[in-house]
């Protein structure tokens, strides 16, 4: 056996147990909303699952910053259009290796009362919300 095919043998061995367990699959987001209730702004990020997030202010001029592990961003480019409310626009993407990033721009100043996630409904996944 020579050098070169031991190591693709290797590297689709390495590869087969990626695959297997799961690792090389990111969590994904399909969609990105924003919905205007009474008194509150809400966007709904549909996810494959829950992940982590940390979520900060800035004040100039007024943002909202969700940090979140790396996600396979599969939502349509027209959700960074969508405004409402508060929110003056959105953008979303990888920030830097393992980590993405949501950034809402904001009509004026306004406070985070809540964020969670629920299962989605009529269809397997979760919903993150941020209020």
């Amino acid at each position: 056996m020579t050098l070169a095919l031991i190591r693709r043998i290797g590297l689709f061995v390495l590869a087969s147990c990626l695959i297997a367990t799961g690792a090389a699959a990111l969590p994904a987001a399909s969609d990105v909303r924003v919905g205007v209730h009474e008194g509150k702004t809400r966007l709904v990020i549909d996810m494959s699952e829950k992940v982590d997030f940390s979520i900060f202010t800035l004040p100039n001029p007024p943002r909202v910053v969700i940090d979140l592990p790396e996600i396979a961003w599969q939502a349509p480019s027209h959700a960074q259009l969508r405004a409402g409310g508060v929110i003056a626009g959105l953008r979303f993407g990888r920030f830097r290796p393992g980590n993405a990033r949501v950034v809402l721009d904001l009509k004026k100043p306004a406070k985070v009362v809540s964020a969670f996630f629920v299962p989605a409904l009529n269809a397997p996944g979760q919903r993150y919300v941020l209020d």
